[in-house]
């Protein structure tokens, strides 16, 4: 299979999302020939791992024909590490682990099909001594380079199990071992670039790496300083570089050093008052001049300067008239990445807080649509209409600022929020002193400039009325099922659900917290809490002993897999009137059903706004891993998901 035609069916796959069984139902029918050669699937579930479609990967590559077969070729044992492959990636650890653990016990294995099983335990085991809360590390730190070492021998070419080894054993207390085979990686890159530095990135990170084990501290400072400038905008690459530099912090105190290397600035989150003239005055002046505050320019200096103080990178803000619409435009000016966040649809926002409808205003929109339009990324913490309900910017500042701290996260750093406000007015619920309220009460650094002190300037204390009691509340949803349960014969049905159900009930019996709503059908499972944070940790609860319970020994399939979706937004409480007790309805309730089935069987994801509203718990006990955009189920929507997991 040609390349060009592995990318055309990889689209096609991505694009049918649920569907894609029947999209290589179809090519197999019309494109495949009878003998169906499965190195081409191969090569299919790779190109959907590297795009970072976990889940189609793994569920195609774990397809009946293939896990059915009881004579397995050299392809069937490929896609059973393709299928570990894709579970790691997509965060069931304890998945791709079962398998790996199978595989290698396996007496067929090719040395190349072998030395990536290898290579990918051994990544398993390094995963788990860069977390904190690890007790073993030094145990782990040794089996992790034992298993790359062992990969390295396999396939000798492969510098990438070679550094690692040499990384771990020196984790491990082994430093000749380590020495030896980072001598061996410094000695094979320069040797293949002919004494110069590579093109490559990786590769000059990865002699970094090398000539950091060696000692070479001063050496390996001026390779990595080389490597980030390589990588440019590459944050997230960036960003793994300086990960797998971490795991050395504490065996090389000099690392803390060249660590600094690695700052690529800084993630601001902006809230700032919303300002209008007068319409009197507004009417005195041209079209043109009312979309210049009196102080703009004072306001525009200070936000320039803020945000050079900062080294910001990137950038979080709203995009309302006054201060918002101002940093935005000094953002895209000084050519950092900005994310605008919007807290509802549109047209309502330009009517509570661009334009307010008004014709006088109209400049303020032409604003703000040069700002949408330009190179931005435009977030919606819901796109539900306004309502009247001013929860909603409360809501959006939340997403907003867990956004902000979840991608400072992601390379090494910490958000910092800029704040221009009027602090002698009250503000409205979701103004910027509520902002600063709640950014601060989490211990985060703010810098606060008073409009007060910089200008004299008309500011909203309040544009719109407050909401009506009871229209919607914030709520944190669940779903979840399990996968395989549509294939039970009926005499199994019965078995699943005496024990499924039983554990159910087990976990919200001990929970710290239950849900305030809980319903129940076939294998499914729906769940409403007060907040976040224990509608994650029950999910975390539920998917731990679900994946420990040895269906096998109950009669039933081995491979039986929860997986669990969740979710935060504003929905409508109400009163079922024929289930005769109170329930949750609205978009955000549909939301959240429709991403447990994307969701990687034996994982936990999030939307981007739960990921967000835990981000902002105080002393949050979890962390959330980006898994990428994706498609939801039933045509709904696209969006950001996360892998939830302790911290």
């Amino acid at each position: 299979m040609s390349e060009i035609i592995i990318d055309e069916l990889v689209e096609k796959l991505i694009r049918a999302g649920m569907d894609f069984p029947a999209v290589m139902e179809n090519y197999r029918s019309s494109d495949m020939p009878a003998s169906s050669n499965s190195l081409r699937l191969c090569n299919v579930v790779r190109k959907l791992i590297t795009k970072g479609n976990s889940r189609i990967a793994f569920e195609l590559a774990r397809s009946e024909t293939v896990i059915q077969k009881s004579f397995k070729t050299e392809d069937d044992f490929e896609l059973e590490y393709l299928s570990a492959l894709a579970l790691s990636r997509g965060g069931n650890i304890f998945g791709a682990e079962s398998i790996v653990s199978k595989l290698l016990l396996e007496s067929g294995l090719s040395g190349a099909i072998k030395s990536d099983v290898l290579s990918l335990k051994a990544r398993l085991l390094k995963d788990q001594v860069r977390l904190k809360s690890c007790t073993r590390r030094n145990a782990l730190a040794n089996e992790s380079a034992t298993a790359y070492e062992q990969a390295y021998e396999i396939t000798p070419s492969d510098l990438y199990p070679a550094i690692n080894a040499a990384t771990m054993w020196k984790i491990a207390g082994s430093q000749e071992k380590s020495r030896v085979l980072a001598q061996t990686v410094c000695e094979q890159i320069l040797a293949t670039n002919i004494g110069k530095l590579p093109d490559n990135y990786w590769d000059v990170a990865t002699l970094g790496e090398s000539l950091l084990l060696l000692g070479k501290i001063e050496d390996a400072s001026q390779v990595y300083q080389h490597a980030v400038k390589l990588a440019g905008t590459r944050y997230g690459d960036i960003a793994s570089m300086a990960s797998q530099l971490r795991l050395l912090e504490n065996d090389i105190p000099e690392v803390t050093s060249i660590l600094t290397a690695f700052d690529v600035g800084r993630v601001v989150v902006f809230s700032g008052s919303m300002m209008r003239t007068s319409i009197k005055e507004s009417l005195l002046i041209s079209s043109q001049s009312a979309c210049q505050l009196p102080a703009d320019n004072t306001i525009r200096k200070h936000i320039r300067s803020k945000l050079s103080e900062l080294k910001c990178r990137i950038a979080y803000s709203s995009v309302a008239c006054g201060c918002d619409i101002i940093f935005c435009e000094v953002a895209l000016e000084l050519g950092i990445e900005l994310r605008i966040v919007l807290p509802f649809h549109l047209d309502d926002f330009y009517r509570t807080s661009v334009d307010f409808g008004l014709p006088e205003y109209a400049c303020w929109k032409t604003r703000c649509d040069v700002i949408i339009n330009s190179d931005v990324h435009v977030y919606y913490s819901t796109r539900d209409p306004f309502l009247n309900d001013n929860l909603l910017f409360e809501f959006a500042n939340d997403v907003m600022q867990g956004l902000a701290i979840t991608e400072a996260a992601e390379f090494g750093s910490n958000a910092i929020s800029l704040i221009i406000t009027d602090r002698s007015l009250i503000g409205r619920r979701g103004g910027a002193n509520q902002f600063l309220e709640k950014w601060t009460a989490q211990g985060r650094e703010a810098v606060v400039v008073d409009l007060a002190e910089i200008c004299l300037i008309q500011t909203e204390a309040s544009v719109v009325t407050e909401s009506v009691s009871g229209v919607r509340e914030i709520k944190s949803m669940l779903f979840a099922d399990v996968k395989g349960f549509s294939r039970l014969q009926e005499e199994q049905n019965l078995t699943f659900f005496l024990h499924f159900l039983k554990e159910v009930a087990e976990i919200l019996k001990q929970a710290k917290v239950p849900p305030i709503f809980k319903n129940t059908w076939g294998d499914g499972l729906f769940l409403v809490f007060e907040n976040a944070s224990d509608c994650a940790d029950l999910a975390l609860q539920l998917c731990e002993r679900i994946s420990n319970l040895d269906f096998k020994s109950l009669g039933l399939p081995g491979d039986l897999m929860v997986r669990v979706g969740i979710h935060a937004g504003p929905v409508f409480r109400w009163a079922d009137p024929i289930m005769q007790k109170e329930s949750f309805f609205g978009s955000h309730v549909n939301r959240a059903a429709r991403i447990e089935p994307v969701t990687m069987p034996g994982c936990v994801y999030a939307s981007e706004q739960m990921a967000a509203l835990l981000a902002i718990t105080e002393n949050s006990p979890f962390r959330c891993e980006y898994v990428g955009k994706m498609d939801l189920a039933k045509g709904f929507d696209t969006c950001s998901l996360f892998h939830v997991l302790r911290a």
